[in-house]
């Protein structure tokens, strides 16, 4: 077994400290999720990413694209392909995202970053020829719909602060198993 991530930490901690139940998933050559957890008697598959590194990310100005990070941690190969193994076998599957890059945990990870990330980013479509506006949009960038990814079932944020660990749940709407 390798070194853990200071995500698994955190999320054995989080375990721990709310009385859940949960196993460490050994690496074998065919992906797998991190964790097996179970909740009032159901057992569900988690997989923890983390965000490390962003050469865009300086205390003096931040700029990003909201929900880039959340929807490069969905897009990755092997992530989709450990939901999906945990997804096959009827399981429910949440991937946990770890902030490890910014003290506060909060750049690219705040609730408009899960949202923008899973659904794509809130877009308005303005039309000149009869000088209307639409509703509220999720637009571009949706990486989570019907026929895709729907092996995720949720996607959550895995955070410590003051209080402790915690951890915020983002249902996939379009997810095989809830």
């Amino acid at each position: 077994m390798g070194i853990k991530t200071k995500g698994e930490i955190t999320f054995e901690k989080f375990c721990t400290d709310n009385g859940l139940s949960f196993e460490k998933i050994e690496e074998e050559t065919t992906p797998t999720p991190d964790y097996l957890i179970t909740v009032e008697g159901i057992k569900i598959y988690v997989e923890i990413k983390q965000i490390d590194e962003d050469k865009k990310f300086a205390p003096e100005g931040m700029l990003r694209t909201p929900g880039s990070h959340i929807r490069k941690k969905i897009e990755d190969k092997r992530t989709r392909n450990q939901m999906r193994v945990a997804c096959n076998k009827g399981f429910s599957t949440i991937l946990l995202v770890y902030n490890n890059l910014d003290t506060s945990q909060a750049f690219g990870t705040e609730q408009h970053d899960f949202r923008a990330g899973m659904y794509g980013e809130l877009t308005i479509y303005f039309s000149k020829e009869n000088n209307s506006m639409s509703k509220v949009y999720h637009g571009q960038n949706q990486v989570l719909r019907i026929d895709k990814n729907e092996s995720f079932s949720a996607v959550g944020w895995l955070y410590t602060n003051q209080n402790g660990t915690g951890v915020h749940i983002y249902e996939n709407t379009f997810a095989k198993y809830l």
